[in-house]
């Protein structure tokens, strides 16, 4: 017991480090900001909007009005409504978010650490391989930036070890928390399903090969079922709920590779093969490369059961087909690889499972094996501190800063936190909508068409905000801006209430 303890500990000292080198502390009560800040500030918005008008779980919404309210969903909202009740709590703050994307990510690797030491029978791979995978940059820099999407990974890692539980001790409560687990991290990311659709497809053909009849267990058989009757269930509802409120704003397709043009299709090759330095260090992506190769050729085959073999080999094959279903979302969203990342730990655990007749052939072969692969995380970790730096102080020219100064000021020139307000030239949906916490439309709505304007106005807009040193730049505005209420940190507000309209 007390052996446990303080591996444990040593891994969350040696996670905690890892967090500090990548300037976490520093990025906890940041705005905002930086790559996809545009995908960043639609979970923001729906958090903030279950927060301050408490509408019902199944009634998402955004502070762009779009068709209806701001009313549209993509992932299963768990994460914002859940953030939005911890704001009740502890008062509505972008760090109570970062922190609960921090918290989900450390059980994860936590999960997989433990994981990983069960299945090589050592502590000291369960940190490596665990710490190892932490150190994708795109990992470090999404895991505490509001996206859905590395929590989904988390939750895959923490359903997995449950299910390993459940396979070693056939305690059913250990299964339904697998199932638990791999429900959330479907309902956040459908593409997590990946790697337990591979299990299962493994576990098919090793039941097919040795022509044994299938036990069911009616217990597991219904936990399974509820799950996947739970992850459809959202799938119909989503699309329901977006068709109803006539939003097509939330990608629920694919995007494949092949309805690209020639030239298109190699445009988006560079693009990725650019990503790729965010996914993971290279030389750590180069052996990934090489394990996976030695382990789906039948090179000691025999070491592996067909199970794991054919588990792994159809992960690898689920891996490409997304990449080949998603082609065109990777020109511009790295993040879109990250619930596809379990396939690091993975190669690397499933590597060492079938070769360790010769890793663990001696001690100090063993040790070695170990030493080099610390010396690849020290590494890895290294050119993550680099990546992550230059990313989490990029800053995108979509934010309009000045607007985080406004938010307890415009109170005071009679402005009222509901009113709805129209930001002209912000060409984003919810960035700067967020940074003032109001509701309304920006460019993304209005375009530069006044009458997408005047029907805006139509609908409740009350005040028109713009940057002051713009104004006299677009012409099209002048008729909107003959009510000044008032400057301030550069922005000027403008009453919209006597406004003519044509």
């Amino acid at each position: 017991m007390v052996k446990s303890v303080l591996q444990n500990l040593t891994f969350i000292i040696l996670y905690l480090i890892l967090c500090y080198a990548f300037g976490y502390q520093k990025i906890l009560s940041s705005n905002p900001n930086g790559d996809h800040v545009w995908r960043q500030s639609d979970g923001l918005s729906m958090a903030y909007i279950y927060y301050s008008e408490e509408n019902s779980f199944l009634e998402p919404k955004m502070l762009n009005q779009l068709s209806n309210d701001g009313k549209a969903v993509g992932e299963f909202p768990i994460l914002y409504y859940g953030v939005a009740q911890l704001y009740k709590v502890f008062g509505q703050s972008d760090s109570i978010y970062r922190l609960t994307c921090w918290l989900i990510g450390f059980l994860g690797y936590f999960a997989l650490f433990k994981l990983v030491s069960e299945i090589l029978n050592d502590f000291k791979w369960g940190i490596i391989i665990s710490l190892l995978t932490f150190t994708s940059p795109i990992l470090i820099y999404y895991g505490i930036s509001y996206l859905p999407d590395p929590l989904s990974l988390s939750f895959v890692f923490i359903s997995w070890y449950f299910i390993y539980k459940h396979s070693k001790r056939k305690k059913l409560v250990y299964y339904i928390l697998g199932m638990l687990f791999m429900t959330l991290a479907a309902l956040l990311k459908i593409t997590s399903l990946l790697s337990f659709i591979a299990v299962f497809m493994g576990l098919i053909v090793q039941h097919i090969s040795s022509k044994k009849a299938i036990t069911l267990n009616w217990k597991m058989i219904s936990a399974t079922v509820l799950s996947i009757l739970t992850i459809v269930s959202w799938v119909i509802f989503s699309k329901y709920y977006n068709q109803l409120n006539q939003t097509t704003y939330f990608f629920l397709g694919i995007a494949p590779a092949w309805n690209l043009s020639n030239e298109d299709f190699w445009n988006t090759v560079h693009y990725i093969s650019d990503w790729t330095k965010e996914y993971f260090y290279p030389t750590g992506r180069h052996l990934i490369y090489l394990f996976a190769t030695l382990i789906i050729t039948p090179i000691f085959k025999r070491k592996i059961n067909k199970a794991l073999y054919y588990s792994y080999l159809f992960s690898v094959i689920g891996f490409f087909s997304f990449i080949a279903l998603f082609f065109q979302k990777f020109k511009d969203h790295d993040y879109y690889m990250t619930p596809l990342l379990f396939i690091i730990p993975l190669t690397i655990t499933l590597f060492l499972f079938k070769f360790n007749f010769f890793v663990n052939k001696s001690m100090a072969r063993k040790s070695s094996t170990q030493a080099i692969f610390a010396i690849l995380l020290i590494a890895s970790s290294l050119y993550a501190k680099g990546r992550t730096e230059k990313r989490f102080s990029n800053k995108s020219d979509w934010v309009m800063e000045e607007l985080y100064s406004l938010t307890n000021a415009i109170e005071s020139y009679g402005i009222n936190r509901t009113d709805l307000i129209i930001l002209p030239l912000d060409p984003s949906l919810n960035i700067n909508l967020y940074a003032l916490k109001m509701k309304g439309w920006t460019k993304y709505n209005v375009e530069q068409s006044t009458k997408k304007i005047d029907l805006a106005i139509a609908k409740g807009a009350k005040w028109m905000v713009l940057p002051e040193k713009e104004v006299e730049q677009h012409k099209y505005l002048d008729k909107y801006l003959t009510h000044h209420t008032f400057t301030k940190e550069g922005v000027s507000f403008y009453n919209l209430q006597f406004t003519p309209q044509n």
